[in-house]
């Protein structure tokens, strides 16, 4: 029978949650960028605009860029970074303190 501690460690996924974090302000920031390139086409079309093609530039590098940090990030996440054994280890110490 798990122990109320191992219960609690196995739902607290602190590793998930800071990558889900990282990819929520990522999709963020790409999205105020297109937002801007987006706007920057309209005012080109009704009444001229400036640094289109910088802001098109920006809206692809970034999105390049959290495309590449989503898939570092989700590598990261399947690492096993902490070898199962040792956690359960320990556990066992804690357990043996109580």
């Amino acid at each position: 029978m798990a122990t109320e501690f191992e219960q609690a460690a196995a739902k607290f996924r602190i590793k998930s949650i800071i990558i889900t974090m990282i990819l929520s302000a990522l999709g963020f920031l790409v999205a105020l960028q297109w937002k801007d390139s987006i706007k920057e086409t309209i005012d080109l079309l009704i009444p001229a605009g400036e640094g289109l093609l910088y802001s098109y530039a920006v809206s692809i590098g970034l999105t390049v860029f959290a495309v590449i940090v989503t898939y570092i990030l989700l590598r990261v996440e399947k690492m096993d970074l902490i070898p199962e054994d040792k956690v359960k280890t320990k556990i066992n110490k804690l357990k043996k303190r109580k």
